[in-house]
């Protein structure tokens, strides 16, 4: 999701003073995972709990809609009613990553947890921002959608499907493959978000070096009409401007669906698969309640709530709604060391659909 802004809620300067004041006395991430990360996992859950019960409130930096944010921490109150009020910043993700980069550097430890876009996650992970934690319940999440290194976890899941207005094309008619989408039929009338650059190095990947780069050329040569923003983009699909979206992210098109659009999507193999991720701060003040927090998240209920948003849950247990969202679909997560080049992937993206 793109925000404009950011703002704070419920966050006073005091509070913080406070939080950073008593930072530089408290264990660090590391050390209590050091200590705790190996017990069995009931005596770990206590000695997170009887070590949160003596911690200020926690602060999390979101991407996510502050309805949404107090959502989750409502119900993470709920089950732990001895935690503190959480604070929420809010911000877009690419903001959000630039204010963390600047308060390490500066060594001012504001917070304790990151939820944002998979790979600002990812680019916080290099710049050394995020400390080693392995969730609970990290058996539950399939290979891609967890780091194996233990640094963050997958919120959700967003698989990039073909979009489609159904009263321009008959799903019997739809293309039903990345090669049919060359069909001289489609010349002209697909669109896809200029910003696609992600998703062009992993279809490049998958499809191999040769035949991919064969393949994009040959996009390219549709005419395809460029736009910015998958809202707009499913605003223009819904009015009738083109019959298809070569990307769209799913849950938007469901919505959509919901409200009696007249879309729907299907998943052209392979389905690149983007993320949401959550991940803990190396330096979380509050090192006791961003675990509890970070594996309520990612436990079933917490989980129960990313599908209530209307999103889809990265656990491997709980199916979205609908479960057509998931079930079935031959889902391949996004490549996140392919953003270590995306300058190349740019360039030569808008080389080929920009002409």
């Amino acid at each position: 999701m793109r925000h404009k802004f950011s703002q704070w809620v419920s966050l006073s300067v005091f509070s913080v003073g406070l939080a950073y004041a008593f930072a530089a006395h408290a264990e660090s991430l590391e050390e209590v995972v050091n200590r705790i990360g190996q017990l069995p996992r009931d005596q770990r859950l206590q000695e997170q709990i009887a070590g949160a019960k003596k911690e200020g409130k926690p602060l999390i930096y979101t991407s996510t809609a502050i309805q949404e944010a107090q959502e989750r921490n409502t119900a993470f109150r709920n089950q732990y009613p001895f935690t503190n009020e959480v604070e929420v910043y809010r911000g877009t993700s690419e903001r959000l990553l630039t204010k963390l980069i600047m308060e390490y550097r500066s060594k001012k430890f504001l917070a304790d947890l990151v939820i944002m876009n998979g790979a600002d996650v990812y680019m916080a992970k290099k710049e050394g921002l995020l400390g080693k934690y392995s969730p609970l319940d990290r058996d539950f999440y399939l290979t891609g959608f967890i780091d194996p290194e233990g640094y963050w976890t997958a919120l959700n899941i967003i698989p990039y499907v073909m979009e489609y207005n159904n009263r321009l094309v008959s799903p019997n008619d739809i293309p039903k493959s990345l090669e049919e989408l060359l069909d001289e039929r489609w010349r002209g009338k697909l669109a896809l978000d200029d910003q696609e650059h992600f998703w062009f190095a992993n279809i490049l990947k998958i499809l191999g070096e040769k035949r991919g780069w064969d393949y994009m050329k040959k996009l390219s040569r549709q005419n395809v009409n460029l736009h910015r923003g998958h809202n707009l983009l499913n605003q223009l699909i819904t009015a009738g401007e083109f019959p298809i979206n070569i990307t769209q992210y799913s849950h938007i098109t469901q919505r959509s669906i919901r409200a009696g659009a007249p879309v729907d999507w299907y998943g052209l193999d392979p389905i690149v698969t983007g993320i949401q991720s959550i991940a803990i701060l190396k330096n979380a003040p509050h090192p006791y309640t961003a675990m509890l927090y970070l594996d309520f998240m990612l436990s079933e209920p917490g989980q129960y709530l990313v599908r209530k948003r209307g999103f889809i849950p990265a656990r491997k247990d709980v199916d979205p709604d609908p479960p057509r969202l998931k079930k079935g679909l031959k889902l391949v997560p996004a490549d996140l060391t392919l953003l270590d080049n995306i300058q190349y992937f740019s360039k030569e993206f808008q080389r080929l659909f920009l002409r």
